[in-house]
């Protein structure tokens, strides 16, 4: 086997790990799903005494109470949107003030509304 068939095979085994491990993924309610992400930017917000609205950035971590992705087996198959909104809690967060020009708390608070998925497909066993 000559060096370009080599790079071959691995690609086709590396794209078949990729597909094989989306196509099992599982899915579980749990208490403490991922929201949100530290340095993600995910609503805007009007610093008090400017009136340019900034992003606001995530500094910790954000969770919630939804259906999410979990490693090895789950109650779910799959998930859906449900159509209802449910809350993101972030512990930190900030804003850029672009009249003073530094970082501050936003007066608008760091938690996010995010969508609320339901479990769809039983027993997912990867």
């Amino acid at each position: 086997m000559n060096r370009l068939q080599k790079k071959v095979l691995l690609i086709a085994l590396a794209a078949i790990t990729v597909v094989t491990t989306y196509a099992t993924q599982c899915y579980s309610l749990v208490d403490n799903c991922v929201c949100m992400t530290p340095g993600q930017c995910y609503s805007s917000c009007v610093p008090n005494g400017c009136n340019v609205p900034t992003c606001v950035i995530a500094v910790s971590y954000g969770y919630m109470n939804n259906v999410c992705p979990v490693y090895g087996s789950g109650s779910y198959t799959g998930r859906s949107i449900q159509g209802d909104l449910t809350a993101c809690f972030i512990s930190t967060c900030k804003i850029y003030n672009n009249c003073t020009h530094s970082y501050e708390l936003p007066p608008c608070g760091c938690n996010y509304v995010s969508s609320r998925y339901y479990g769809v497909g039983n027993g997912c066993q990867p």
